[in-house]
């Protein structure tokens, strides 16, 4: 019956394909959906036997309120989690690759100067566990190398096509464009990589610049309201005391 009503309503996840990959997650779209769905009447029965319960006990009326906000909360807590669960995976590992792009650029053209051939690059890089989801990405690119014996730019784009982060896509793609048309591969990855440092530099000092403005409001905030409550209840004091006398 699940299987069933999988096939039948994947039509409506078909977004799902797409983000399950760049997610990481190793399962087809009806696979994913035979366990949404089991998932889902599980809660589903959970949650009404929840919502009855309270009928068969002796409960404050408050108790009552808990257990049926319970039955109602627990299906949605289940369709929120496969439906976009994938979307938050991505997303994480998205800022992860972003923060570590940069470095690996610079480390891939350093390589790239010693005269190492670009498809060995992403195998030696795939090694490095320090650039964690990046490691992941690029070990893939190696993988389809190696295990698969596609060549370097099928990989590059298969890579490119299901990443989860838009910056290291745009490298991917811009060193497609460069290996196709020809290019100096050396020469584009030490204007990429630099230019992908100095953004990193000028993103952080912007957030530090934030960070700065955000913790002068909040110290000011934090001195300056013990005075205005002083002084708003002296005002009142002295207020009553005009009122009274």
């Amino acid at each position: 019956m699940i299987t069933f009503l999988a096939i039948k309503t994947r039509k409506y996840f078909n977004f799902l394909k797409d983000q399950l990959k760049k997610a990481g997650i190793k399962k087809g779209l009806i696979p994913y959906l035979e366990e949404f769905y089991q998932s889902f009447f599980i809660t589903l029965f959970l949650s009404i036997f929840l919502f009855l319960l309270p009928n068969f006990l002796s409960l404050p009326k408050s108790y009552v309120l808990i257990f049926k906000i319970l039955a109602l909360l627990l299906p949605l807590v289940a369709i929120l989690y496969y439906i976009l669960g994938p979307t938050f995976i991505i997303k994480s590992k998205e800022k992860k690759i972003s923060n570590t792009l940069p470095f690996a650029l610079i480390h891939i053209s350093s390589i790239a100067e010693s005269g190492v051939a670009p498809h060995l690059i992403f195998k030696i890089l795939s090694n490095f566990k320090e650039y964690e989801e990046l490691a992941d990405e690029i070990k893939k690119i190696n993988d389809k190398i190696e295990i698969y014996g596609k060549d370097l730019l099928t990989a590059l784009k298969e890579v490119a096509r299901d990443t989860p982060s838009k910056s290291f896509k745009k490298f991917l793609n811009s060193l497609i464009t460069t290996i196709e048309s020809g290019g100096d591969i050396k020469g584009f990855l030490k204007t990429y990589s630099e230019q992908a440092l100095f953004e990193w530099r000028m993103a952080r000092e912007e957030f530090l610049q934030k960070l700065c403005t955000f913790t002068e409001i909040y110290v000011g905030v934090l001195v300056l309201s013990p005075l205005v409550i002083v002084a708003l209840l002296i005002f009142m004091n002295f207020i009553h005391s005009n009122i009274g006398g």
